[in-house]
């Protein structure tokens, strides 16, 4: 056994049954023997964490305070989507245990089904498509909201493996995988999870048996790792880096719909995460945009500013990192350097600590040892400009420009109601005609625009239309098909054309005429 199985294999307990309350739980030995149910406050604490911090450290050498700057990486503060996710996956993990206690009649039919399956040398993707799914979700959100540290942390506090001496069971509660990189790679997502097995089962040799031995096709591997996870009696499989299924050119759905039939076989729950670009996954195939809401969750979209009075979450995330100040000189937060802190990092919190650490570290280097709103905004335009064209699309709510980004553009709906509200015709979408004549519904009522503070006029981020087009822009360009409704971004500017016109031009917008009919 080699050190990383040696690592894993020190998490092996022996399971302790405490009975449930819950009927459709009581007397299943794979749910009772899962660790309790914890009150609320107890499920938050168990995945968020902020460093000990005490005022004499601010006298420490710079050398030190910069160690203890990098824990704030860790850094997670409670929100209510984190309650939301942490609900859902205790749910899920056990929902999917409910039919398959062991020697039930349930579980020895999904053996028999498997078994059938591969003696009769089909793929997944043939399997009854009538068969009940397990119940399943996907979490969809910007990078940098700490959607995968948060689902880590929730793994990490069970048992990688629970053996069941008695049934001579051992149980993988949670399995998690990163999609295909490819989009299209299903034997190197089989692998991945052969190796997570063999690292965890004691004395398991997986991998050598199912691929080292010949060429295993991609359905046979298949075929054998669902065999192998019902035998281990997998309670959750997550698949990160979803976004990775729209990668696929050819047959862009065939691989993921395999891995989602064969998990309905097993009746095993699924959590697909991924960043706002796996929207195109599910927008393109109803079979898996109907388990994406089996049990839906809210978008980890960026956090926003509360208008009006009342406490809001940016504003009591920003607090608490406040308190983290290795700085000699600490200052209190005022409104004009949370302003600041969101006008530079739009939400995102991956950003929001990494500025914040950074303004740190520059006080620390120039000897001011203060945080100032100027401070931040220097350390912004200096080390940030990777980020600004994102930032600004942000901050602008540009949806023809956050279009450019796949992995913050908003879903197909949301990207076209505003380009559409931007055209000048929005009007037109929140009508409703009687008698033939337009009447305005209390939708069309608008909001007043926030007004904007001092800080907005100082932002000299560059715009994007300024900046030439990066390798990576354009390698992303490349991406599109012809009718993807992000290739009108390309080819308005190639034509001439608004990207309005664009849309209409490409089928992918209704004329206003077109739009009008309809109320009639």
């Amino acid at each position: 056994m080699n050190d990383t199985q040696h690592t894993r294999t020190r998490s092996l307990v022996e399971a302790i049954y405490r009975p449930s309350t819950i009927p459709e739980h009581a007397g299943n030995p794979l749910i009772e023997a899962l660790p309790p149910y914890e009150s609320d406050t107890e499920t938050l604490e168990s995945i968020c964490w902020q460093p000990t911090f005490d005022a004499s450290e601010r006298s420490m050498p710079i050398a030190m305070r910069v160690g203890r700057l990098l824990e704030l990486r860790n850094l997670m503060i409670p929100l209510e989507r984190h309650c939301e996710l942490l609900y859902t996956l205790n749910a899920l993990l056990r929902s999917g245990y409910v039919a398959r206690s062991p020697y039930s009649a349930e579980r020895a039919r999904i053996a028999q089904q498997i078994y059938e399956l591969q003696q009769a040398g089909k793929p997944f993707r043939q399997a009854p498509q009538s068969m009940p799914t397990a119940a399943s979700a996907v979490l969809i959100g910007l990078p940098g909201m700490g959607k995968t540290s948060t689902v880590a942390r929730w793994c990490a506090a069970l048992p990688d493996v629970i053996y069941h001496p008695k049934y001579h069971i051992y149980q993988v509660p949670v399995l998690r995988a990163d999609a295909p990189s490819d989009g299209t790679s299903l034997k190197g997502f089989c692998y991945a999870l052969l190796h997570e097995l063999d690292a965890r089962i004691p004395g398991a040799t997986y991998f050598r048996d199912f691929s080292m031995k010949g060429r295993a096709s991609a359905d046979s591997l298949l075929s054998h790792l669902v065999s192998l996870l019902n035998i281990h009696c997998l309670g959750l499989l997550i698949i990160d880096e979803a976004q990775n299924f729209a990668r696929a050119r050819k047959d862009k759905q065939l691989v993921m719909t395999e891995i989602v039939s064969a998990l309905n076989v097993l009746k095993a729950p699924l959590l697909f995460m991924g960043t706002n670009k796996t929207y195109e996954v599910f927008e393109q195939d109803f079979r898996a945009a109907r388990r994406a809401v089996s049990l839906p969750l809210q978008p980890w979209d960026r956090l926003k500013r509360a208008i009006g009075p009342g406490p809001d979450e940016w504003t009591e995330v920003v607090m608490k990192l406040w308190e983290f100040q290795w700085v000699r000189n600490p200052t209190e937060l005022d409104e004009w350097t949370l302003e600041v802190l969101y006008d530079c990092s739009q939400g995102v919190l991956a950003i929001l600590a990494s500025l914040f650490c950074a303004a740190q570290l520059r006080a620390m280097l120039d000897g001011s040892e203060t945080i100032t709103a100027d401070l931040i905004q220097e350390v912004y335009e200096r080390q940030f400009a990777v980020v600004h064209p994102m930032i600004d699309a942000l901050r602008r709510n540009d949806q023809s420009a956050l279009q450019r980004y796949l992995d913050i553009a908003p879903p197909l709906h949301q990207a076209l109601d505003g380009i559409w509200n931007a055209s000048g015709v929005g009007g037109f979408a929140r009508e409703q005609r009687v008698g033939g004549e337009p009447v305005v519904t209390e939708a069309d009522t608008t909001t007043p625009p926030r007004r904007r503070t001092k800080i907005r006029s100082r932002v000299t981020t560059p715009r994007v239309s300024e900046k030439p087009k990066t390798a990576a822009l354009e390698a992303a360009e490349d991406e599109l098909e012809p009718n993807d409704y992000r290739y009108a971004l390309r080819s308005a500017e190639r034509n001439g054309r608004s990207v309005h016109d664009e849309l209409i031009a490409l089928n992918l917008m209704p004329t206003a005429d077109e739009l009008l009919g309809f109320f009639e």
